[in-house]
């Protein structure tokens, strides 16, 4: 009895988690938690910080962003490795500029328009393009890794930009539960053999 190494390559590209939910008796759950969870970070930042981002730009990016992060976690080919973080580093780089170009003063009073619950301007639109990449970037892992581990990382940074924002060391503790979970969770995965 032989077996063709091509048909073995083949049918081993398309096991594991992600086919494994796309094949469930729900395989549309999967695809409708990426774009929850992708969508959900920069909505909620967008209306709590009163962005002035036009949503014909944020949402757009957000949804592009993540279709292809879906694609090339289904498709697995390289170039859609390359288009998908060529795109993630331009958006990085976009972001990187508007924090740098802000003048520290801008950051002080937006710090207490947002005490007085008076936020708006440059920096919530910063804050919520951050929350749009890593929410477009984080939420296709659900197709490789589960449900858990692309929820603790996006709990952690969402955390992370929280404190930032509120400079507050009250969600010290917050990011640390975050931080050892996901630690936890890269150590027992690697303990199982999963990724």
């Amino acid at each position: 009895m032989s077996t063709d190494p091509d048909l073995i390559h083949s049918t081993r590209k398309f096991s594991g988690p992600a086919f494994a939910l796309l094949r469930s008796s729900l395989p549309w759950l999967p695809i409708l938690a990426v774009g929850a969870l992708s969508l959900l970070p920069p909505l909620l930042f967008k209306t709590i910080l009163r962005s002035d981002l036009p949503a014909a730009i944020l949402f757009p990016a957000v949804v592009v962003t993540t279709i292809l992060g879906v694609t090339n976690r289904l498709v697995r080919r390289w170039w859609l490795h390359v288009i998908s973080y060529t795109l993630i580093t331009f958006l990085a780089l976009i972001i990187l500029t508007g924090l740098l170009i802000t003048p520290y003063s801008v950051y002080l009073v937006w710090g207490d328009l947002l005490r007085a619950g008076l936020q708006q301007g440059a920096v919530s639109n910063l804050f919520t393009m951050v929350a749009s990449l890593f929410s477009s970037t984080i939420a296709p892992m659900i197709l490789t890794t589960g449900y858990l581990w692309p929820l603790l990382l996006l709990g952690l940074v969402m955390t992370t930009l929280l404190a930032i924002m509120v400079q507050s060391s009250a969600l010290f503790y917050p990011i640390l539960g975050f931080l050892i979970l996901c630690l936890m969770y890269t150590s027992i995965g690697k303990k199982t053999g999963q990724d």
